[in-house]
């Protein structure tokens, strides 16, 4: 078991991105809580089957959005670094999360990370999927060309960064109900880049979305993070009381 505290955000990202995640303590879950994400969702499609037909033809058109305003957008978002951590909903939400403004949101959105992200591992270790980068070398870089090394060595399925994503769009929908068309919307559109920036394939960002749903159903039960959550909903609600 890999031992992080807040401050060492930057341990737990780097072995997100060399290895695939095992389980880290900082979250609300424990190891046992951490849903099971061989139990939740189904194997990846086979090779030659017709949803792997599907990925194939989704990964080549994508290649068209090189350069693109969309592709920088997929870039930033390959990007779990903890300054866009807590920077990617600031425009749907409002507000710019920051541990001087809003210290009890900012501790929150970092412990989440822990939860999100440790519940794709156990799939990724079982399937190994092959990532599109990879499988059509012929194709080009991805939006993310430095992470590519390191992203070669884990599995493909599911998506990670979109578990996480995704996961923080739930929250944030959660502290600000009254915002959370854009801010799903913008949680949808945070897993699409993967596959824009060529780092997965759609089934393995449709399946980020099923564990990040998972993982959010089972946070409902964590009496604190219920409590979090009632505390940045109130810090939430001062700074765009203020901002009117």
């Amino acid at each position: 078991m890999i031992k992080i505290k807040n401050y060492l955000l930057l341990t737990l990202l780097i072995t997100f991105a060399a290895a695939g995640f095992s389980y880290a303590a900082g979250g609300f879950l424990s190891a046992s809580e951490i849903p099971d994400s061989v139990a939740i969702i189904p194997p990846p499609p086979d090779a030659g089957g017709p949803g792997f037909a599907r990925d194939a033809a989704v990964y080549k058109d994508t290649r068209a959005l090189r350069g693109s305003e969309r592709w920088k957008q997929a870039a930033f978002d390959a990007d779990v670094s903890e300054a866009h951590l807590i920077s990617y909903f600031t425009a749907q939400t409002g507000v710019q999360i920051s541990k001087e403004k809003t210290p009890d949101a900012y501790a929150l959105i970092k412990k989440i990370f822990n939860d999100f992200a440790s519940a794709p591992d156990a799939a990724k270790k079982r399937y190994m999927r092959t990532r599109p980068f990879v499988y059509f070398k012929d194709l080009g870089p991805t939006c993310a060309p430095q992470d590519e090394e390191n992203l070669s060595k884990n599995g493909s399925y599911p998506s990670g960064h979109t578990s996480i994503g995704y996961g923080q769009a739930l929250v944030l929908a959660q502290i600000l109900p009254e915002k959370q068309n854009e801010i799903l919307m913008r949680g949808y559109e945070y897993g699409q880049s993967r596959v824009i920036c060529g780092a997965h394939w759609k089934s393995d960002v449709d399946s980020g979305y099923l564990v990040a749903a998972a993982v959010f159903a089972r946070l409902q039960n964590n009496k604190d993070y219920l409590k979090a959550v009632e505390n940045a909903r109130k810090e939430f609600e001062k700074v765009l009381k203020e901002k009117k």
